[in-house]
């Protein structure tokens, strides 16, 4: 951190000596001459903390820990986001297909468990259905469509 504080310090002191002499040149018959000069000059001021031999420029000179706070916050949004989409379009298709197959309900909701290795396993099915439907045609459907057992199938 010093080398990059040193080096910042010298190119803002070369730079404004730099502009003046600029400023005061006598004439405009070197100027891509003397810009070239003043180029190389600012250059070296910039590199010669760098050169002198304490450089490091290491991940572990810059303080991560924002950083990985940041992503692990991110990662348990996404996480959840990815969760509540898996749930919201199983429980869609598991409507389409009881509309289907002309059954009628009122709320549908899943429950899914998404692992470390995004495997997806259905935790539960919970119904509400339309008055006069059949459970059991609603149970056995679901239980076909998702591959559960019909334990995990709830049907008020």
């Amino acid at each position: 951190m010093e080398t990059i504080k040193a080096a910042v310090a010298a190119a803002c002191f070369v730079g404004i000596a730099i502009s003046a002499a600029d400023i005061i040149k006598p004439s405009e018959a070197f100027n891509k001459q003397v810009k070239f000069i003043f180029t190389l000059i600012f250059l070296i001021s910039i590199l010669t903390p760098f050169i002198s031999g304490s450089v490091n420029l290491t991940l572990s000179a810059i303080d991560t820990e924002p950083f990985l706070y940041r992503r692990e916050r991110f990662d348990a949004r996404l996480d959840g986001e990815m969760k509540r989409l898996t749930e919201e379009k199983l429980a869609e298709a598991v409507g389409d297909k009881l509309k289907a197959e002309g059954l009628d309900w009122k709320i549908i909701k899943v429950n899914v468990n998404i692992s470390d290795n995004s495997d997806i396993s259905i935790n539960y099915v919970r119904l509400v259905l339309a008055d006069g439907t059949d459970t059991e045609r609603v149970a056995r459907i679901v239980s076909e469509f998702l591959s559960i057992d019909s334990d995990k199938i709830f049907i008020e």
